[in-house]
Parts: C-alpha cells; structure tokens; sequence
C-alpha cells in the first residue's frame, strides 16, 4: 500500500495498491501542487472517451495557455472599443435601449430606475413653478436614459403644439400603461 504523499506531507488518508496499474499511471499524472498533468492520458491509457463537456474545457483551457496575451488585448481593446461607441450618440441610444430589454428582470429594474428619476424630477421642477415646456424638456435630458430623453421630445413637441402629455406618453413603450394612466388623470 502507497500513500498519497504532496509536497512532503500526507494530503489524504488513502491508501492504493502498488499492483495497480491505473492507480500507479494516476498518481504519476498528478504534478506536486495537486494539479493534474496529463488526464487525456490518464483516460485515453484506460481505453475510455472524454465526456463532451471535459473535451471542451480542456479545449479551452489549451486555447487560453497558448493565446491568453491576444486575448488580453482583445478584451482591452474591446473595453475602448465599447467606452467610445457609448459615448456617440447612436452608441448611447442603443445602450440605453439594451439596457432596458436585458433579461431576468433587469431591464425591468433599469426601467423602473429611469422611470423614477423622470417622475421625481418632473414632479419637483413642476412643484416648483418651473414652466411646463422647460419641465418636460429638463427631465427628459436628466432621466440618464436616451430613450427616456426621445419620448419626452415628442412630449415637448405636443405639448408645445397644444396636446396632452398624456398621449404621447402613451405610444412609447418606454412608458408602462401605469404611468400614462397616471399622467392622464393630473391636472395640466
């Protein structure tokens, strides 16, 4: 019987058969800090396939060792890359609307944060006395969302024409129905 011997100390209390083969081949695989070596020989000596799964992580792992300085770069390059886009104006725009339709209830929370920031602000600046116009074009530019900051353009727009806020409120999916509902029932 041979015991599990790491780095001069017993690792495990396990104890293996000098006669076997397969348990010899394993402990000749594993280097000394515990990592092992060499498993597709391990499993390709004992005549068995790789789960799919493991091929794909060794597999990855090879690619990672061998090219991890261009995939640094790559990832670096990227980070720039995606800081200047989200700094143009389309850039933003479609950021902004990614944002919103992330999954796992995300967007949801994104919408809802942009939505109370709008909401707060255009009830204080209207609260204060600021005028209608000016109210509804500050809190569109203040929202933190370009989304947000287009339908409170066509909100400028029909209001400035005349209209309601409500009903532009209404045709941007921005808007849960709520908050049309809610803006339709305030007094002008």
């Amino acid at each position: 019987m041979l015991p599990i011997v790491v780095k001069g100390e017993k690792a495990r209390c396990v104890l293996v058969e000098e006669k076997s083969p397969v348990a010899k081949e394993f402990f000749a695989s594993v280097s000394w800090d515990g990592r092992a070596k060499k498993p597709v020989l391990l499993f390709s000596d004992m005549g068995g396939k790789l789960p799919f799964m493991t091929q794909v992580l060794l597999k990855t792992s090879a690619f990672t060792v061998k090219y991890w300085p261009v995939m640094l770069l790559a990832a670096v390059g990227a980070s720039m890359w995606f800081k200047y886009y989200t700094k143009t104006t389309n850039g933003r725009y479609k950021w902004d609307k990614l944002k919103l339709r992330l999954p796992a209830r995300i967007g949801d929370v994104v919408q809802k944060v942009a939505l109370a920031r709008w909401s707060r602000t255009f009830s204080g600046t209207v609260a204060a006395g600021v005028p209608i116009l000016q109210s509804i074009r500050v809190t569109g530019q203040t929202s933190g969302n370009t989304v947000i900051a287009d339908a409170m353009e066509d909100v400028y727009e029909s209001v400035k024409r005349g209209g309601t806020i409500a009903k532009p409120v209404s045709q941007h999916e921005i808007f849960p129905a709520m908050v049309s509902h809610m803006v339709a029932v305030s007094p002008d």
